[in-house]
């Protein structure tokens, strides 16, 4: 598809297809090529943050912006609800999308706090009971991608079990680490005891040995489930916290 400039008249037709922003032009238009739907929320974003007129209304006045999409709206479009705007469309989906670089932060921090819990001893038991900290540490994660961004309401349905999916990897990891550097720990200061290995240890080292294979599927078995359990509650959270 060629580059083309468009007017603000034409800024409804043109965000009904994939189209996104890539510079301005010299007498301040807007050059659109195709692009992702991600891409196409950015655009019309930056167009009414920089443009005072309605989006489905461009020959009126905005008073309002839809905290969901960022939609500029007029008197006759904007619905308030729990003291925040929204567009027809985010009122009627009832679901917020956000970008999903917003949800990296909260995921990391929680995912390494749940990570940590989950090799703490006797907090660690928690995890017998369903994965327990991941599922708290996606719901937790969620959470705060709802305050930090000042959102009320839902997330769709996705971007919550991403969030707490992104939260299990996360500690999943951290506690393959940590178990791997325990282990290791524990596997040195034994060495240097009374105690004797098996010679399928001490002929092949441990990592090579059918159970340090063991233990590595185990691992990956873990970090999957973490996984699983995190995005649960990352959705459990999406339906109870506002």
């Amino acid at each position: 598809m060629s580059n083309h400039f468009f007017s603000a008249l034409e800024i409804k037709q043109i965000t009904n297809v994939k189209l996104f922003l890539v510079e301005f032009d010299d007498k301040g238009g807007h050059e659109l090529k195709e692009g992702s739907l991600i891409d196409r929320k950015r655009f019309i974003r930056f167009h009414h943050s920089n443009t005072m007129n309605c989006y489905y209304h461009p020959e009126r006045a905005s008073v309002a912006q839809c905290v969901a999409c960022g939609k500029n709206l007029c008197s006759e479009c904007v619905t308030t609800k729990d003291g925040r705007n929204y567009c027809k469309e985010c009122l009627r989906t009832g679901e917020i999308q956000i970008e999903i670089e917003k949800i990296v932060i909260p995921a990391l921090a929680c995912g390494v706090l749940a990570g940590i819990l989950s090799v703490i001893p006797i907090l660690s038991l928690l995890n017998c009971f369903f994965c327990l900290w991941i599922i708290i540490g996606g719901g937790l994660a969620v959470y705060l991608v709802k305050y930090l961004n000042n959102i009320r309401g839902k997330l769709t349905v996705g971007t919550a079990a991403l969030t707490g999916g992104l939260t299990g990897l996360v500690a999943g990891i951290v506690r393959a680490v940590a178990a791997l550097f325990l282990g290791t720990l524990l596997y040195s200061l034994m060495k240097d005891t009374a105690f004797e290995f098996p010679d399928i240890f001490t002929d092949t080292g441990f990592l090579y040995s059918p159970f340090g294979a063991l233990v590595a599927f185990a691992t990956l078995v873990t970090i999957f489930l973490y996984v699983i359990f995190g995005a649960l509650g990352g959705i459990i959270s999406n339906e109870i916290t506002k």
